[in-house]
C-alpha cells in the first residue's frame, strides 16, 4: 500500500515539468513552423532531434535557436543523419 503511493507522489512532480516541457517545445515548433515529427522528449530534459530529409534549413534553425535561448537545458541529441550521407540517396 505504502509503494505505490510513493510511486504516485515520485511521479507527480516529474510528470508537471515533463508536461510543462512539452507545451513550450510545442510553442517553439509552432514559432519556427518545425514538424512535431522531428523531435521527441525523452524524460523531462533530453531532446531527440531527427529533421526530416526535406525540412526547411530555416525551420530547424529556429528551432535549435529557440531551445538554445530556452531556460531550459535540454540534452539535445541528433538521430538518422547519416542516411542521408552522400551516396546514400534521398
Amino acid at each position: 500500500m505504502i509503494l505505490p503511493l510513493l510511486l504516485l507522489l515520485a511521479a507527480g512532480p516529474r510528470s508537471d515539468v515533463r508536461a510543462a516541457h512539452l507545451a513550450q517545445l510545442e510553442a517553439m515548433g509552432r514559432k519556427c513552423g518545425y514538424r512535431r515529427s522531428g523531435w521527441e522528449l525523452l524524460g523531462t530534459i533530453g531532446l531527440r532531434i531527427q529533421p526530416h530529409p526535406h525540412e526547411r534549413f530555416e525551420a530547424l534553425e529556429c528551432m535549435l535557436r529557440e531551445i538554445d535561448r530556452s531556460r531550459v537545458r535540454f540534452k539535445v541529441g541528433f538521430v538518422g543523419n547519416e542516411a542521408y550521407a552522400p551516396g546514400k540517396g534521398s
